[in-house]
């Protein structure tokens, strides 16, 4: 079994939504201060730190955004120099000022090491 926030890239295996999980875009205050942004469209000027699970092999991740109240999606495209298969390897790089990251809140509570 795997449970996993992002698309199934063996066809081989079924995939069954459990339940949806809120991922918001986290940086150090530093970080976004020097790079800010107050619509999604923004977020492309910006470095991300990528997750591989989401990528397309380029270092580019495709980030959907939700707007509840219209329930419309959105469409943006982020890229970055640094690409992970490790979430928690991401979000240290984040904490430590080194991009935004796409995640779950419920992943940034773990303590740290």
């Amino acid at each position: 079994m795997l449970i996993s926030y992002s698309p199934l890239h063996n066809q081989n295996l079924t995939a069954r939504k459990v339940k949806r999980v809120r991922m918001d875009v986290f940086a150090t205050p530093e970080f976004s201060k020097r790079h800010p942004f107050t619509t999604p469209e923004e977020l492309a000027q910006y470095p991300f730190i990528l997750l591989s699970s989401m990528t397309d092999y380029s270092y580019n991740n495709v980030l959907g955004f939700i707007h509840v109240e219209a329930a419309e999606i959105e469409i943006v495209t982020v890229s970055g120099e640094l690409s992970f298969d490790n979430i928690y390897t991401a979000i240290n790089c984040c904490r430590n000022g080194m991009g935004y990251l796409l995640t779950s809140q419920l992943l940034l509570k773990i303590p740290r090491e």
